[in-house]
Parts: structure tokens; C-alpha cells; sequence
């Protein structure tokens, strides 16, 4: 789950800069690799949750015929996690082909399109396993498991200045993004 507002501008007619920044939590299916003494290294299933901040930015090019679009977009985001003393970078980018449909009050969209995310890096963590006893460290190295995926998802035009939109993801990397906007 992740909250994240993000601010917005239109600098050229098919350039769309912006720069976001909240909160984010999750759940993370980890394998770890053990090394015991006679039975040499084991995989062991750890899920653990996390908490964390996130900021980033990113660019969006646009454009488009009469009710057909395509777009372009690319950002690259830090994560700080509350479990981990080191943060996490991420670059993400899209692309979608759409039409645009007419409604007096309700415009929408409706696009088809794949995202790419990157993210490969290890993370660090000191802990104590009891009172007294020396820092251990902790390592994991993350990175994603898909790093293509489909996309499909739709934008209605509620009034002039809220939008709804809600995009899926599937064949690799599965995800559910939901914005609620509002224009000033």
C-alpha cells in the first residue's frame, strides 16, 4: 500500500514533469540463505512487513491523433524502510496506446500498454538477538522477481476537476494502482 501525493506540471503541451513523496507498507516474501554447519547452505521462506517513506520524480510524454494517444513515461523513486538501515532506489518506466471516448460529463480512457521496473540492490541492517549479546548484521539483496509486466487500465473524468483511475497489472508482476486526483 502506498500513499503518495504527487505534484504536477504540464511544461510543454506533450511534457509532463512531476516530483512525489509519502508513505509506504508492505508485505515481502524473502528467501534466506542459511549456512549450517555439516548441511552446508539452505534456503529458509522468511515474510516479513515493512513501513518506510518514499520520494521521487519523473517524466510523462504524451501525444496523440484525433481519439487515439500513446505515452511515454519514466521515474526513478528512493525508499527509506524501516527495517533496513539503507534505502532502496527504484526506476520505473511505461509505456500505453489508448482511445479517448467523448461523454458530456464523463470523458474517459482505456489503454493497453507494459511497464519495466528496476530495482537491484542489497540492503543492511544491524541487530542484537539478546540483551548483551555483539551486533550481528543482517544483509538481503532485492531485486525484482518480473521486471516486465502488462498493463490495462481506464481514467473517467468525474466534472472538471476530479478524475478517477484505476490500472491493473498481470503476466509477470501483479499490481493494483488506484489515484484519485483533483485538478486546481
Amino acid at each position: 500500500v502506498t500513499l503518495m501525493p504527487r505534484l504536477d506540471i504540464w511544461v510543454l503541451p506533450f511534457l509532463n514533469v512531476y516530483g512525489m513523496g509519502g508513505a509506504i507498507k508492505g508485505l515481502m516474501d524473502v528467501e534466506v540463505t542459511v549456512d549450517v554447519p555439516v548441511l552446508g547452505e539452505i534456503q529458509v521462506p522468511l515474510e516479513f512487513e515493512y513501513t518506510g517513506s518514499m520520494f521521487g520524480g519523473g517524466a510523462t510524454l504524451a501525444g496523440g491523433y484525433k481519439f487515439i494517444f500513446a505515452m511515454f513515461d519514466a521515474n526513478y523513486s528512493k525508499a527509506k524502510l524501516s527495517s533496513f538501515d539503507s534505502e532502496l532506489d527504484m526506476i520505473m518506466s511505461s509505456a500505453r496506446v489508448g482511445v479517448l471516448t467523448e461523454g458530456k460529463d464523463w470523458p474517459s480512457m482505456f489503454w493497453v500498454g507494459g511497464m519495466y521496473q528496476n530495482m537491484d540492490q542489497y540492503l543492511e541492517q544491524e541487530f542484537v538477538l539478546a540483551e548483551g549479546d555483539p551486533k550481528s548484521m543482517m544483509g538481503i539483496n532485492v531485486s525484482v522477481k518480473d521486471e516486465w509486466n502488462m498493463l490495462i487500465g481506464g481514467r473517467l473524468q468525474v466534472g472538471k476537476r476530479i478524475g478517477i483511475l484505476v490500472e491493473g497489472g498481470f503476466f509477470g508482476r501483479q499490481q493494483i494502482f488506484t489515484n484519485l486526483e483533483y485538478r486546481f
